[in-house]
């Protein structure tokens, strides 16, 4: 039997949990304009985007890239 493979989705519930014990306001997917971040909090009146990223380190500048459109929306 093959394991499934694990995906960024699999992260969401985990990352949630953990920032909202710390006492942060934070919801997975939502939709921002027409784009939608992977996970999303909040600490008083900032908004703050997590992006989970798999894959060769190369991968980060896309995210960071992807984070940068989300944040001037």
């Amino acid at each position: 039997m093959n394991l499934p493979k694990i995906v960024e989705e699999t992260f969401y519930p985990f990352i949630i949990q953990y920032l909202q014990d710390l006492g942060f306001k934070a919801i997975g997917v939502t939709k921002v304009d027409e784009q939608y971040p992977d996970t999303l909090f909040q600490v008083n009146s900032l908004s703050f985007l997590i992006e989970v990223k798999f894959g060769k380190p190369t991968i980060g500048l896309s995210a960071v890239a992807q984070a940068y459109d989300y944040a001037k929306n």
